[in-house]
């Protein structure tokens, strides 16, 4: 694409304000042929979850109650939706770290 173009698309963006600033910034990117990052909603990328037992697996077929206790010490992150009391699972971020310091 013309650079020509790219600054008309740049500054067609700066004044829509329907555009959020981020987004305008995905679009430049991608409209450059650069890789653009991935959406995140609220500032802040989805969390990948995993159940007990898919980081009981991951972590060489150990037990649910393994996974317990690793939360119990604060090793693992259990994640907890908004607006509800028990955990559903285990933050991927927290599991990796894990994996990643044991390793």
């Amino acid at each position: 694409m013309q650079d020509t173009t790219i600054k008309i698309l740049d500054a067609t963006l700066k004044s829509d304000s329907s555009v959020a600033p981020a987004d305008a910034r995905r679009i430049l990117k991608l409209a450059r042929g650069q890789p653009a990052e991935p959406v995140q909603q609220n500032g802040h990328a989805p969390p990948r979850i995993y159940s007990r037992e898919q980081a009981a697996e991951l972590l060489g077929n150990k037990t649910t109650r393994y996974i317990d206790l690793l939360t119990r010490k604060g090793l693992l992150q259990k994640f907890v939706p908004r607006g509800n009391i028990r955990a559903i699972g285990v933050t991927g971020q927290s599991l990796h770290q894990f994996i990643g310091g044991a390793a």
